[in-house]
């Protein structure tokens, strides 16, 4: 009885030690919220008598913060994400969800009403990722939906590489002095007319082959080189493009360009047809002729140890991206700088210029603002330190021909504005 009562033992214990176990949970996530109001008083957004100064478009890009996001976000935004991780053996998992929500309207219970700007939870990725396998042990492996290489300058909130969408993939491939990340991801976006059904084919869906080297040191940085092939399987209009290419080299550094400490990245980005909308992993606008080039520098610079800086320079020039609508050689520049000045660990002024100009689908024109922000934060050692609160004041002008041509400049078509001012508060964390 006794050699039985052992032997159920062993194996429960064998059992136990072999089948996956729960390793940990994490919690993360984004956050902003707060109040953005025009000189009477309103809501300044698109919609509203005059609108946070918001940047004309890019022309290949639709973000609204070309000019800086300081002082000229009008929407309340958040991100969850959630992870399990699990070991069995020397096999690694986690599964990871985020959820996103959003809302444009100063109400404390906003309805799933995208009519009104305002909206529901989303869930923004979900997928599982494998690392420790057998065939693979030095790299992950994952399938599902994702933030897939995202790059951003933060300032700007500008994803100059936003490969979002729903796939697989393997990661950290060791490959000479460095590694390679191979995926495949498809996406669309909440515009059906851009990815319309076919008869007899379905719903189009833009697939995007996307191989990245990294890990390459040279120059006091590191260098990674990207290149991905894009396709669907028609086109939805005649001249719109069905495939195309795009390639990058990245430099990054941990330092501010070798003179103060920081950071710093250079960006190249070239890209063809379906792809000539640069980093993005839905593009089926743009025309079978399309090219773009864009060049980016950027970086955060500790001048001292009260000083932080973060300037942010864009420059792109596109052919034939929309058609008649974007001829062959226009360019369009984007300049923003940050300034970040602590008087005490916890109290700061910050201050934010942004300048664009060029051709944009609306034709020719620029914008500029300069926003000024008191802020109570958690600490003064680092640029990046959140929890911070807000309090500012914007005040932007543009081109007025750009009021005629897209009347998110100001939320009003007829409006013969040519400048507005602003003013809120704001949070912001990350955890």
């Amino acid at each position: 009885m006794k050699k039985l009562a052992r032997l159920v033992a062993s194996l429960i214990l064998a059992g136990a030690m072999a089948a996956p176990a729960f390793a940990g949970f994490e919690f993360h996530g984004y956050g902003r919220a707060g109040v953005l109001l025009n000189s009477d008083g309103a809501k300044a957004q698109s919609g509203a008598k005059d609108g946070g100064v918001i940047a004309p478009n890019a022309p290949a890009k639709s973000y609204l913060h070309n000019i800086g996001r300081l002082g000229n976000e009008t929407n309340n935004y958040v991100e969850m994400e959630f992870t399990n991780t699990f070991k069995a053996g020397t096999v690694g998992a986690a599964t990871k969800v985020r959820l996103a929500a959003k809302d444009e309207a100063y109400t404390s219970y906003p309805r799933t009403d995208l009519t009104n700007n305002e909206a529901g939870v989303f869930v923004r990725e979900l997928y599982t990722e494998f690392y420790g396998l057998p065939f693979a042990p030095k790299s992950t492996v994952w399938a599902g939906k994702r933030f897939y290489g995202r790059d951003d300058i933060h300032i700007n909130d500008f994803y100059f590489r936003i490969m979002d969408g729903t796939g697989a993939g393997i990661m950290n491939v060791p490959a000479g002095p460095g590694s390679l990340d191979i995926a495949w991801i498809n996406a669309t976006n909440s515009n059906t007319g851009d990815f319309p059904v076919i008869a007899g084919k379905g719903q189009l869906v833009q697939q995007n082959l996307d191989v990245r080297y990294k890990g390459i040191k040279a120059l006091g940085g590191e260098f990674e080189v990207e290149g991905a092939v894009a396709s669907v399987t028609d086109e939805k209009a005649a001249g719109n493009a069905d495939s195309g290419m795009q390639l990058a080299a990245l430099y990054s550094r941990a330092d501010f360009f070798g003179v103060v400490p920081g950071n710093s990245k250079v960006v190249f980005q070239y890209g063809t047809g379906l792809s000539a909308g640069l980093g993005d992993a839905a593009g089926p606008w743009f025309y079978e002729d399309a090219t773009s080039m864009r060049l980016i520098a950027w970086g955060v610079a500790n001048v001292t140890d009260k000083l932080k800086v973060s300037p942010s320079l864009v420059y792109q020039t596109a052919d034939e991206l929309y058609g008649a609508k974007n001829p062959d050689g226009k360019d369009w520049l984007s300049f923003t700088v940050r300034p970040q000045y602590n008087f005490t660990r916890n109290l700061a002024l910050q201050a934010e210029f942004g300048y664009e100009t060029g051709y944009t689908w609306n034709g020719d024109g620029s914008v500029m603002k300069l926003t000024v922000a008191p802020t109570i934060t958690l600490d003064d050692t680092s640029f990046w330190t959140r929890p911070q609160l807000r309090a500012f004041v914007t005040v932007g002008s543009w081109d007025k021909d750009l009021v005629t041509t897209w009347n998110a400049v100001t939320g009003d078509a007829s409006s013969d504005k040519d400048g507005v001012t602003t003013y809120g508060v704001q949070m912001e964390a990350w955890w």
